[in-house]
């Protein structure tokens, strides 16, 4: 005898069998973003924050987003673990604060590798996504990308006058490591490694005499009031941003947010590069009209600054490449990228 099944475990039955992306397609998400920079912060600005914007307004109440800047959730080492873990849905990994998890993402961060951010941006953003740096580091860390931005090339500050490029021997350079300290002890100064935070009360204390970075982080961290000296018009490496997702989390999501988060994620990431390629020399004004000195390395300099950044690269791939790392593999991928553009 047929048994009647009741409205109620029909629903359930048919509920139970239908995938779990499907049977949420309707729910609101809720997804917790998280990072380190303070509010207003360029980077954020540039990146994360439009591409929550985009989101809400492309799915309306299909998903809320709750933003938590300036290290709410946690210091910058640990939002790899966070975002694994699912303490925050999306996080900002910086590779140089999880060096053991992602130092072949460094590579966009060598010295003499590219004029502009965007170049930079292009070539890292196609090996993380579907290239050698997926297949190495995001996959094995379990993280799935949604934004990226390489910065416009560093340049040099110092508290001290900048004469040449002698003028930074055996100063102590603020640096966030990897690929940064070999550059900074090319120049044959003292890497310093110290979070972005401390490097205002570190100049002011005259704990480092300066740092290795970028126009935007110099005046986000109002570095200018002490470091009153700065190269300009050299390439002495970049920093690499991005944020992303563990796969479970990722994989649970309806198809519909998967799928406005991967197209924004994309545009807005060539987006932000461009905004702040831009504001390069906006930067550079507002420092010159603060009393900052912005130096142009003299032509007697060329020679020696080439052929100490020139070695860096090659000297980054051997070493990862000795711990059984895919060092020049990734580098000659990340060349051939920006050979490509």
């Amino acid at each position: 005898m047929v048994r009647p099944v009741s409205v109620a475990a029909g629903c359930a039955v048919l509920i139970a069998c239908v995938p779990a992306g499907s049977a949420s397609a309707q729910e609101t998400v809720s997804l917790r973003v998280g990072d380190v920079y303070p509010q207003g912060h360029y980077m954020a600005e540039a990146l994360v924050k439009p591409w929550m914007d985009q989101l809400k307004e492309r799915l309306g109440e299909r998903v809320e987003v709750s933003y938590f800047p300036a290290s709410q959730l946690g210091k910058g080492p640990d939002f790899l673990s966070l975002t694994q873990s699912g303490a925050v849905d999306v996080g900002v990994i910086v590779p140089p604060l999880v060096p053991d998890k992602f130092p072949l993402s460094a590579v966009a961060e060598l010295p003499g590798s590219f004029s502009e951010g965007c170049e930079g941006t292009r070539a890292f953003w196609k090996l993380a996504r579907e290239g050698v740096l997926k297949e190495e580091e995001f996959d094995p860390n379990g993280i799935h990308l949604l934004l990226a931005l390489v910065l416009p090339p560093y340049q040099l500050f110092s508290s001290k006058p900048v004469e040449s490029i002698e003028s930074f021997r055996g100063q102590k350079i603020y640096a966030t490591g990897g690929a940064k300290d070999l550059t900074v002890r090319a120049v044959g100064a003292v890497p310093i490694r110290l979070a972005t935070n401390e490097l205002y009360e570190s100049l002011s204390r005259g704990t480092i005499d300066g740092g290795l970075m970028g126009f935007g982080t110099a005046l986000s961290y109002s570095a200018t009031e002490y470091a009153r000296y700065a190269t300009t018009g050299e390439n002495f490496g970049s920093g690499v941003i991005t944020y992303g997702i563990a796969k479970p989390r990722w994989e649970a999501l309806p198809e519909d947010v998967r799928a406005a988060m991967d197209e924004l994620g994309e545009k807005i990431t060539f987006d932000a590069c461009a905004a702040i390629d831009a504001s390069v020399p906006q930067d550079a004004a507002k420092m010159k009209a603060g009393g900052v000195t912005l130096v142009k390395l003299p032509e007697a300099d060329r020679s020696k600054v080439d052929a100490a950044m020139a070695g860096i690269a090659n000297q980054w791939a051997a070493e990862l490449d000795g711990q059984g790392r895919k060092g020049t593999a990734v580098l000659d991928a990340f060349r051939s990228e920006l050979g490509g553009h």
